[in-house]
Parts: structure tokens; sequence; C-alpha cells
């Protein structure tokens, strides 16, 4: 009888986990297997292990071992995702992405979704065109806007390797303004 723990978070270097586990009760030992593998007495931490590992650990005095607890290696943090300014016109707007992600790594196929909403509207405003969703580039031109107008644009990005998602945004992105044009105008000098 006695129980086992992971003890403090899973850290990750390199796209690999490692876990530490701990109990209470002295006088026993620890022992697990990865996944479907061989017993292990633990001896301190468990490295080299990937997203969706199981471990398997008991606790065994030489004579007799108590129940098992699993323990699942999980990446759930999405990518850190940063938009960057890229450019504007009088009717677009232009952004860069750069994703990265700390725990199990980026994919080989990364997809990003480009948002976006006048700054002055709600958070529900952002929709996305249809050229602009799930695509492969990491930068977007938004076309046909408006002159003179604040936006603010959101990107999503789809491709660490457990499968997360990523939000990044940029605000106040503002087009310019046709030289010489006054308000809603679109030609001037």
């Amino acid at each position: 009888i006695g129980t086992i723990t992971q003890k403090g978070e899973t850290t990750w270097s390199g796209g690999k986990a490692t876990v530490e586990l701990e109990t209470g009760d002295s006088g026993y030992d620890i022992e697990y297997k990865i996944n479907d593998g061989e017993w292990t007495k633990y001896e301190g931490p468990i490295g080299n292990l990937n997203h969706g590992d199981k471990i398997t650990a008991r606790l065994t005095n030489d004579v007799t071992v108590g129940d098992e607890v699993v323990i699942e290696v999980k990446d759930e943090k999405g990518p850190v995702v940063a938009v960057t300014p890229g450019g504007t016109t009088t009717e677009s707007v232009t952004v860069n992405v750069v994703a990265d992600d700390m725990e199990t790594g980026m994919s080989d196929t990364v997809t990003y979704t480009y948002y976006i909403k006048e700054t002055s509207q709600p958070e529900e405003s952002y929709t996305a065109p249809d050229d602009a969703q799930n695509i492969t580039t990491n930068s977007y031109t938004f076309t046909g806007l408006t002159q003179g107008t604040s936006y603010d644009v959101k990107v999503e990005v789809q491709g660490d390797k457990a499968g997360n998602v990523g939000v990044g945004t940029v605000q106040n992105q503002r087009t310019d303004m046709v030289p010489g044009a006054g308000d809603n105008l679109e030609e001037g000098n």
C-alpha cells in the first residue's frame, strides 16, 4: 500500500520530455515501465519521453508489489506565435508570422489561418478570407481594405507535434491615406 505521484511539472528539451516520480512511503522502491517495456528500478528522472508515452509505476519491496499508477506524457501547450507587421498600403495590410514550440517542437507541416477586423470592432468580428485559411505560408496580405483605418490581425497556427494550436495577434495596423484624398475618397493627387 502506498502512493506514487509525479514530482513537479513535465520538463521538455529538444522535443523530448523528462518526468520525475516520488513517494512518501519509506521502505519501498519505485519501479516503472514505459509503454509496454520492461520494469525498471526508479533511480531518478525518466527522460527521452515522447508526447503520448505512458509511464506505469508501482511500489515494491522485493516481496510484493503495490497498485499501478499510470502517468501519461502530454504536451498541452500550443506554439508561441509572434505576429509582426509587414507593411501597409492604402488598401492592404501585410503580416509575418514566426511560431515556435518549446515542448514537442513544430511538425513538418504547419498551417496558418489569418483573421482580420477593424480595431474598433468587438473580438467576435474577426473573419478569415477564403484564401487565408489553413495555408502553409507564414506571411499574408489582406487586400480590399479601407484607407486610413486601423485593423487588428489574429493568426492561428496549427502545427506542433502534439496537435496543439497557437494564437498570436498584432493590433492597430493603420492603412495609408491616398495623398490629397479627403474622408472616404479613394482618389487623390
